[in-house]
């Protein structure tokens, strides 16, 4: 009776333990922490403080190498997942002229993230199984060296021995072998950096003309409403709304729930006929994160978070609410839209020229209209 027991608490174990796949949003968000201890860490060593490289190898090893329990380095599963290609300009050791009682080559690995046509454009797998130095007798290559010092030297953990060519590599060219890696997690970190911009830098764009005019609660020009599922309640959302006292705002509620808002701007109610309202979103090479709302091409006010806003910059997903919030349909206001352009990373001068164009044509027919009103 005991054994049918304990081996009916076994299956119910083994149930609730099974293994599944992580969401992609989770992903993301294990990217975005490995690249903010990453940014601490490369700023450390910078300050003279080594012993920041014992994270660095094994964050390293995270993003770039690892194997155990089939699991995939991370910063390649979300670009792979993204579909986003990682590249950098790389000219791989050439060893194979060097004379044979040469002990060892090192050269700085210079890599080059605005790839020109003096470098040779890798993956990041082709980059980390080339050639990056030479010591007694043969190349190492970029994955060895980050693989040994995260078993080996700290990364993951203190080993109580090491293989002898490592050990004697090490004792030999430590500081070098420190240049190179350091090399590799700056590259890395711009990589991952430009991988979050990629999908959380937006700008949303209009010519709109708002008269003046009173409200009684808050009225919104945009409500961008992420939608939640049956499994997962989904708080992402992207606004612009006037204060009930008159002052614009662009805000952000990111996927963790948490709300950010620009300052608030007074004087748009009223403006000429039309203005070009702008509003961005920009996560910065520090991972800090801007928020930004333009009338009229000059920067009226904006906000910093300290870390990358968690967002979907893909707005054709989201549910589009506009002159209303999402909620309620009474939440609107008087305004009249000349041009919209939503989900642009980057507002092109060929379009903002277009746009203006349209805007003038716009403009004047309404002072035609005026006139021709006038002498009737």
């Amino acid at each position: 009776m005991a054994k049918k027991s304990k081996a009916k608490r076994k299956g119910q174990s083994s149930g609730r333990n099974q293994m599944v796949s992580k969401p992609p949003g989770m992903r993301i968000n294990e990217l975005t922490q490995s690249l903010l201890v990453m940014r601490d860490c490369i700023d450390l060593v910078g300050q003279g403080k080594l012993h920041h490289f014992l994270p660095l190898y094994g964050q390293l090893r995270l993003l770039l190498t690892e194997k155990s329990r089939n699991n995939e380095p991370l910063l390649l599963a979300v670009s792979k997942g993204l579909g986003i290609p990682l590249n950098v300009g790389f000219t791989p050791l050439d060893h194979q002229a060097a004379p044979e009682d040469t002990i060892a080559i090192w050269v700085p690995l210079d890599l080059n993230m605005e790839p020109n046509a003096f470098d040779d454009l890798l993956t990041i797998d082709e980059f980390l199984d080339s050639p990056a130095l030479y010591f007694d007798g043969r190349p190492y290559t970029s994955r060895e060296l980050i693989r040994s010092f995260a078993v080996n030297q700290g990364g993951a953990h203190f080993s109580a021995s090491a293989p002898s060519d490592f050990a004697s590599m090490v004792a030999f060219m430590e500081q070098p072998l420190q240049h190179n890696l350091l090399e590799i997690a700056e590259a890395t970190y711009t990589l991952g950096v430009r991988l979050l911009q990629n999908i959380r830098d937006l700008e949303i764009h209009a010519y709109v003309a708002f008269p003046k005019q009173s409200f009684t609660q808050d009225a919104y020009v945009f409500d961008f409403k992420y939608p939640s599922t049956v499994n997962e309640l989904n708080p992402l959302r992207l606004y612009c709304k006037f204060r009930t006292g008159g002052q614009l705002v662009f805000g952000v509620v990111d996927l963790n729930g948490a709300s950010y808002e620009t300052e608030g701007l007074a004087g748009v109610l009223g403006l000429e006929p039309f203005v070009h309202l702008a509003a961005s979103v920009h996560v910065r090479n520090d991972l800090k994160t801007d928020l930004y709302l333009y009338i009229n091409d000059n920067l009226s006010s904006s906000v910093t978070v300290d870390i990358p806003l968690a967002i979907l910059h893909n707005l054709y997903e989201y549910t589009c609410s506009y002159n209303r919030s999402y909620e309620d349909e009474k939440a609107g206001l008087v305004y009249t839209n000349a041009a919209l352009v939503i989900g642009a990373a980057k507002w092109s001068q060929e379009d903002k020229n277009r746009t203006r164009r349209i805007w003038q044509h716009l403009v004047q027919d309404q002072l035609s209209m005026q006139r021709l009103n006038q002498k009737t």
